[in-house]
């Protein structure tokens, strides 16, 4: 064990500053150590003036230490207003929001999800298409066009813009007469008339076409809502324009893919 006249010998070489941060801090220290230093700073006979100023370096010391503990915290705290913020802005069942911002939110997240677990559970399908465009370049565009339709819709549909409003209506109109083409196909049982499309799809049961139907088209009814039309400017002209026209090329598309 080091005696005390070891680190006296040491303690003379080191500044005040440095015994009194030692004699700050007893409790990292042994108690010879910390006798030794008190010994040597009485030996030093510094007037008061002088130990203030030995002293000011700790105390700048734990000042930016107390600053840097502030920044930190403010940084939580930050972080927690943003993440309490985001969960308020995606929850659509708050109290006290109005229901045509729950339902813009309820929209927004539910077909986030759709668009997620299509990107994922779909991935090979996906690459098939990417891999045969050069056989059915016509077909790889119109699946493609409304993967990346869905995504973009949502963004500006998020931010209340009006095109976000009509991109995700067309996607839904869209999406609408392409279930209806499909479960005419399914119905008749015109298995020659898929054409191409029996090259990527296994055909589902009718009550899959027609569940798929109703959700959609109960969207695309509250997409249709003035109260929903209100916020993204839309008139009843352009929700007609938006949804005929859309209705109209979809039905000529499905038609020349099959």
């Amino acid at each position: 064990m080091s005696s005390s006249n070891q680190f006296s010998a040491y303690y003379k070489t080191i500044t005040a500053t440095e015994l009194l941060a030692i004699l700050d801090n007893p409790g990292d220290y042994q108690p010879a150590a910390i006798e030794a230093a008190k010994a040597e700073l009485e030996s030093r006979q510094l007037s008061e003036t002088a130990i203030q100023e030995a002293r000011q370096p700790l105390v700048e010391k734990v000042q930016r230490k107390e600053a840097e503990r502030e920044k930190i915290k403010a940084v939580e705290e930050k972080l927690k207003v943003a993440g309490t913020g985001f969960f308020e802005a995606i929850n659509p069942i708050q109290q006290g929001i109005p229901s045509t911002e729950k339902m813009i939110r309820r929209i927004t997240i539910v077909f986030g999800v759709i668009f997620l677990y299509q990107l994922i559970s779909d991935f090979r399908e996906h690459i098939a298409y990417i891999k045969d465009f050069s056989s059915y370049p016509f077909l790889t565009v119109l699946y493609f066009f409304s993967l990346v339709l869905l995504p973009v819709a949502l963004l500006f549909f998020w931010k209340r813009k009006m095109l976000g409003w009509i991109l995700l209506t067309i996607y839904l109109s869209f999406t609408v007469v392409t279930v209806l083409w499909f479960m005419f196909l399914t119905f008749t049982r015109k298995h020659s008339a898929y054409g191409v499309f029996e090259n990527f799809y296994q055909t589902p049961p009718l009550t899959v076409f027609i569940i798929q139907l109703l959700f959609f088209v109960a969207t695309l009814y509250v997409m249709c809502r003035k109260n929903i039309r209100e916020v993204y400017s839309i008139t009843d002209q352009k929700m007609m324009a938006t949804i005929s026209i859309t209705a109209l090329i979809s039905f000529f598309l499905a038609n020349a893919a099959s």
